[in-house]
C-alpha cells in the first residue's frame, strides 16, 4: 500500500513534468493503472483526493445516510401500508356486522307495529 504524501507527490510529478502515466508506473514500480487513478481522483476531489483507508468522503458519507434514510423510509411505508390493509378489512367486517344488526332491528320494528 502506498501512503497518501506517496501519492500526492506522485501526483504532483506528473502534472509537474512531462512523463506519461506508463512512465510513472514503471518508475515507481507498480501496475499502469495506479498512477491512473491517483490522477483521476486527484482532478475528481482536489481538496482530499486520498482520504484514507476505509474513510469516506464527506460527499459519500452523505449519499450513504440517504441510502440509509430512504431504506428505512420505505420499511415504514411497508408496515403502515399493512396496518391500513388490516385495519380497511377489519372495517369492513364491522359495517358488514352493523349492517345486519340494523335490519334485524328494522325487521322486528316492522313485526312489532303489524302487531
Amino acid at each position: 500500500m502506498y501512503d497518501k504524501e506517496f501519492k500526492e507527490q506522485a501526483v504532483d510529478l506528473y502534472f509537474s513534468t512531462a512523463q506519461s502515466l506508463v512512465e510513472l508506473a514503471v518508475d515507481l514500480g507498480g501496475p499502469q493503472s495506479t498512477p491512473g487513478n491517483w490522477c483521476k481522483k486527484s482532478k475528481t476531489y482536489p481538496d482530499n483526493p486520498f482520504p484514507g483507508r476505509g474513510k469516506l468522503r464527506l460527499e459519500d458519507t452523505k449519499q450513504k445516510e440517504i441510502i440509509n434514510e430512504n431504506i428505512r423510509l420505505r420499511r415504514e411505508r411497508d408496515i403502515f401500508k399493512k396496518f391500513l390493509n388490516l385495519n380497511f378489512q377489519f372495517s369492513i367486517k364491522v359495517y358488514n356486522s352493523l349492517w345486519a344488526l340494523f335490519m334485524i332491528i328494522l325487521a322486528i320494528d316492522t313485526w312489532l307495529c303489524k302487531s
